[in-house]
């Protein structure tokens, strides 16, 4: 096995799969069945952070084909800190899934069948998170850092959706990052750093009526 991919056969029974939710824990932020496990780089890592989108190098590409012959160049990543119902599947949907700072997990399917695999490359949606935190401890908005005051002004300015009734407060959506997971010293900084800013941001806007919550 080199450090380049892993194929993990089988990490839980299918039959612990979601049937509402994507296939990982969010408690473990492990992928349930076969899936290829890829490392990220640097600037991969920062893309992932900052815009929820990956853009795989020309050996990933290689490698990948492999298996899926039309993967496109750039998928959307989904944070492996947050799994909620789901509505609306494509058939034969590979997802693209962020298991720790840096790597990001590709399922394999159940069996192999015959068809097109749907794939979500971002391009279609925009980003579902209003903000960002990185693994570090930085914050994105929209691809770009940001620093905390202009994350709080965020939260402080969430509108309501069109239509929405007039007792539901506005909300705010923040993708938290998969935490390290060694003893480092400096890791663990990070970890808390991270969860330090999540909390900051849900009781701030505890303090100006605005909901904030987890996204992918």
């Amino acid at each position: 096995m080199t450090r380049f991919v892993a194929i993990l056969l089988c990490l839980l029974p299918f039959g612990c799969l979601r049937a509402d939710g994507f296939p990982f824990d969010e408690r473990t932020h492990e992928v349930h069945g076969a899936n290829v496990r890829l490392p990220l780089g640097e600037s991969q890592q920062t893309e992932v952070a900052a815009t929820g989108r990956v853009t795989f190098t020309s050996e990933q590409m290689n490698l990948i084909r492999m298996i899926y012959h039309t993967i496109p160049q750039s998928l959307r990543v989904i944070a492996s800190t947050f799994n909620d119902g789901l509505e609306g599947r494509p058939p034969n949907q590979v997802d693209c899934i962020w298991t720790t700072p840096n790597e990001i997990a590709i399922t394999l399917p159940k069996k192999w069948e015959k068809g097109d695999y749907s794939f979500d490359s971002g391009d279609e949606i925009p980003d579902s998170a209003d903000i960002r935190i990185s693994p570090t401890g930085l914050l994105y908005h929209q691809g770009k850092e940001i620093g905390i005051e202009k994350a709080f002004e965020i939260v402080r300015t969430a509108k309501k959706s069109d239509g929405a009734p007039a007792t539901e407060q506005a909300t705010i959506r923040i993708t938290r990052p998969p935490p390290f997971r060694s003893s480092d010293e400096d890791e663990v900084a990070h970890n808390k750093k991270a969860a330090d800013l999540f909390t900051s941001l849900s009781k701030y806007g505890e303090s100006v009526k605005v909901t904030v919550f987890p996204i992918w």
